[in-house]
């Protein structure tokens, strides 16, 4: 078990996922401490490749008990050397420290754990260290590894696994998977042809909550599907209460100006809403799996 540290070595030049801002140190440790730490994360790599494996797609939230995220194909962003080829982390870079890579002996997979400045042991701090009835001050800096991994990365197969987008998000860029719309994106999905009423709509308009919605809307190509089967989709509208939304004459959707009215309606199109055929209630989800 080999261990690497991901630095930001240029905070102004963006986002620590640019791979042109990232430089990739070892962390040199003994034999004795690279086999303690193996058993250390063991039980999380194993809950992570045993667990039941639930596409990510930004609007499940998986069972912490017994699933996990993932995405296929996925394209490790970053260039792991040989362990022995790497520089060795030096005592001032330790503070441009983001995440710890565990990287398998056999190259089966990488465990990865965000980090930020609360895992630095600092001197300047006063941490004791106990020893022979006697605590002495740690004059040294330090790391703190913990045995929570936050992803873990299956070299031959390809794939990401994880169970926070938050915590992944830290260490690897996936907005192109996940994210909140832009001002262009956002002003593209309402001027749709198939929307009227949004002459007086600004990008504004839109929360960050709105936006993600939209993203996904776009990603799965919604309002396509409801052109195709305007009918259909009435019909479903009319079901759920949402007919009002509808002008089933001429195939469009009457956009709404209330923000409350425009949450409902993005709701529907993003397919977060359902009607219980017992109760006849109709229910919001934040949460949703595809089932084939």
């Amino acid at each position: 078990m080999n261990l690497c540290a991901l630095l930001e070595i240029n905070k102004d030049k963006g986002k620590i996922t640019n791979r042109d801002n990232v430089e990739i140190r070892r962390i040199q440790i003994s034999q004795e401490v690279q086999n303690a730490i193996r058993e250390y994360i063991r039980s999380q790599v194993d809950f992570y490749i045993q667990a039941e494996k639930i596409e990510f797609s930004g609007e499940y939230k998986p069972d912490e008990e017994k699933e996990v995220l993932c995405i296929h194909n996925f394209e490790f962003p970053y260039t792991i050397l040989p362990p022995l080829s790497m520089d060795t982390i030096k005592e001032d870079e330790i503070e441009k420290i983001f995440a710890i890579f565990f990287i398998h002996d056999e190259e089966e997979y990488i465990a990865c754990q965000s980090f930020d400045n609360r895992k630095i042991i600092k001197p300047e701090k006063m941490f004791l260290l106990y020893s022979k009835n006697t605590f002495s001050k740690i004059d040294k800096k330090g790391l703190i590894i913990d045995s929570k991994i936050d992803a873990l990365f299956l070299i031959k197969e390809k794939i990401l696994l994880f169970r926070s987008y938050q915590n992944a998000s830290k260490i690897f860029d996936l907005k192109e998977i996940y994210r909140e719309a832009t001002d262009q994106e956002v002003e593209k999905f309402y001027k749709d042809e198939i929307f009227v009423g949004t002459e007086s709509l600004e990008p504004s308009h839109f929360n960050n909550r709105l936006r993600k919605k939209i993203f996904l809307i776009q990603k799965n190509n919604i309002l396509s599907l409801i052109k195709s089967k305007f009918d259909i989709i009435y019909d479903y509208a009319e079901n759920l209460g949402m007919e009002k939304f509808f002008d089933k004459s001429k195939r469009k959707i009457n956009f709404p100006r209330e923000n409350k009215e425009i949450e409902k309606l993005l709701n529907f199109l993003n397919e977060d809403l359902f009607k219980s055929g017992i109760s006849n209630c109709i229910y919001l989800t934040n949460s949703k799996r595809k089932i084939e």
